[in-house]
């Protein structure tokens, strides 16, 4: 982008928050354009043309970024991961743990993961039933965290099993930053590993 156009230390100023939100390259970009927003609306369209003209200093300022960012940046995989429901918390670190003993992808049945994490979590998670289960996968999907093969567009029945996949190497990133450091989460990820051939 042009000098003319975007301060280079406000759009670096974009990219090292974003990146330590965990955030993505659209974010940055949706943010960007915000605050290219925010200038051009603090400006009449005759002296936007005039400072277009100016070689100096550049239209868009770290100013324009603050106040891009304040209106509400796009949610980071962090913010996401963070504000998961309880269960929704317990079956994601089920589901990355089977993914990662299996080398990316499982096949598991609805029935058989909430058996993994009734026994993971001391059946803690003993009142979520298989449609509350099936709730929550779609959840992580929508949510951009775990991919749930899809048959003509449509999701697969809860009677067969599921295909399921870490949604991105973002998703991996995040789950190790955070929830690793919690050995509660850390145990339902290893135990779901350790016994999903014996469950």
């Amino acid at each position: 982008m042009g000098e003319k156009i975007i301060d280079p230390e406000a759009l670096q100023f974009i990219s090292s928050k974003v990146a330590s939100d965990g955030g993505s390259a659209h974010e940055v970009l949706m943010i960007t354009s915000k605050a290219v927003s925010k200038c051009q609306g603090s400006y009449m369209m005759e002296d936007l043309a005039k400072e277009l003209d100016n070689d100096h200093t550049p239209l868009v300022q770290i100013s324009h970024v603050i106040q891009a960012m304040q209106e509400g940046p796009p949610t980071s995989l962090d913010a996401l991961v963070r504000t998961l429901p309880p269960a929704a918390k317990v079956l994601f670190c089920a589901v990355m743990g089977l993914c990662e003993e299996k080398g990316g992808t499982i096949e598991v049945s609805i029935a058989r993961l909430k058996k993994l994490c009734l026994d993971a979590t001391n059946y803690s998670f003993m009142d979520v039933n298989t449609f509350v289960v099936e709730t929550l996968l779609r959840m992580l999907d929508e949510r951009g965290l775990v991919t749930i093969k899809r048959r003509h567009g449509r999701l697969i029945s809860n009677r067969d099993e599921w295909t399921l996949a870490i949604a991105s190497a973002n998703v991996q990133h995040v789950f190790k930053r955070t929830f690793l450091k919690e050995p509660f989460f850390c145990n339902i990820k290893d135990y779901v590993r350790n016994n999903f051939l014996t469950c």
